[in-house]
C-alpha cells in the first residue's frame, strides 16, 4: 500500500506546478538545477526558476530510503512514527520566518510511505537573497589571526548574532544544530541573518534548559577561537545574556558552553579549513 502527501504553501502552487515541482514524481524525476550536495540517500539541488521579469532561486532537498539500517535508526524520527525530516523542517521554517528569524521561506514538502514505512520525501524552500553561510562570510572578511584592535565589522557580527540567538531562545526554540553553516548572511549584510536547516529544531512549551542553551551556543563557539579573541567571545555571551558582566549563573553557563564546545572544535575547524581553501586559494 502506497500513500502520498504533499503540502504546498499558500501562493506557491502555480509557481511550483510551472516548474514541475508540485508533486513527488515531478520532484524526484527533475534532473535540472545545480547539485549542491549528494549522498546515497539524499540530494540538494538549486534551481533558478523564471518568475515575473526575473528568476527566483529555490532549493530542493530530496531524501529516500536506501538500506534497512535507516529503518532501525529512524523508527521514532518519522520512518514509522511521527513526522519525517522534511515535514518537521517545513513547519519549523514556517515558524522561524513568521518570527523574522529566517528568509528561507518553505514552499512545499512531500512524503511517500509504503506499507506505513517512509520511502521518499522532499522539502522545497526559497533561497535567502545572495546567501553566504556565516562561515564563508567570516572566512572572507575576518582574518584567521585576530588583529590587536577591534573592527566595526567584527563588532557588528558579534552584536547581530548575539541578538538573533537571544531572541530565538526567548521564543523557547532549540535549534540543536546551530553551526556556522546553518546561519546565512543575506546580501553580504550581517544585519540580515537567517537560520536554516532546522529538522531537529523544536519550539518547547517551557524555557530552555541550561544544557539546551549551551549546546546551541557551543555549536557557534566551535571554530570561534581561530577568528575571535577571548574578549570578543565574552562580549558575545554578555550580549546574548543581556548583562554588563558575568554573574554566578552566567559563569556556570560559560563553563558549560566551553565544555560542550571542546569536542566539537576539531571537526568544526576541519570544516572551516576546507572552506578557507575554496575561498582563499593560494596563489
Amino acid at each position: 500500500m502506497v500513500t502520498r502527501r504533499v503540502q504546498i504553501a499558500a501562493g506557491a502552487a502555480e509557481f511550483l506546478a510551472q516548474a514541475r515541482l508540485a508533486d513527488l514524481d515531478g520532484v524526484f524525476s527533475h534532473q535540472d538545477g545545480a547539485v549542491i550536495q549528494r549522498s546515497p540517500s539524499n540530494e540538494v539541488r538549486r534551481f533558478e526558476i523564471p518568475r515575473g521579469p526575473g528568476e527566483e532561486s529555490i532549493y530542493v532537498k530530496k531524501y529516500w530510503l536506501t538500506r534497512l539500517s535507516q529503518l532501525r535508526g529512524r523508527i521514532f524520527r518519522g520512518t514509522v512514527f511521527g513526522q519525517c525530516r522534511a515535514e518537521r523542517e517545513y513547519h519549523n521554517l514556517t515558524q522561524l520566518c513568521a518570527w523574522g528569524f529566517s528568509l528561507a521561506t518553505p514552499l512545499a514538502f512531500g512524503v511517500e510511505r509504503r506499507w506505513g514505512f517512509l520511502w521518499r520525501w522532499f522539502l522545497i524552500t526559497r533561497s535567502v537573497p545572495e546567501p553566504k553561510s556565516l562561515g564563508e562570510f567570516i572566512g572572507r572578511n575576518i582574518p584567521r589571526q585576530p588583529a590587536s584592535s577591534p573592527s566595526p565589522l567584527r563588532l557588528e557580527i558579534i552584536q547581530e548574532l548575539a541578538a538573533l540567538i537571544r531572541r530565538l531562545h526567548a521564543k523557547s526554540f532549540f535549534h540543536h544544530d546551530l553551526f556556522w553553516r546553518n546561519v546565512i548572511v543575506a546580501r553580504n549584510n550581517p544585519q540580515e541573518l537567517s537560520i536554516i536547516d532546522v529538522p531537529r529544531g523544536r519550539t518547547l512549551k517551557r524555557p530552555l534548559t541550561s544544557w539546551e542553551r549551551a549546546l546551541d551556543l557551543a555549536s557557534l563557539d566551535g571554530p570561534a577561537p581561530r577568528f575571535f579573541r577571548r574578549t570578543e567571545r565574552l562580549r558575545f555571551l554578555l550580549l546574548y545574556l543581556g548583562q554588563p558582566r558575568l554573574d554566578a549563573a552566567a559563569k556556570t553557563l560559560a563553563r558549560l558552553v566551553l565544555q560542550t564546545a571542546e569536542p566539537m572544535r576539531p571537526r568544526q575547524w576541519e570544516h572551516m579549513s576546507q572552506l578557507l581553501k575554496k575561498i582563499r586559494p593560494r596563489t
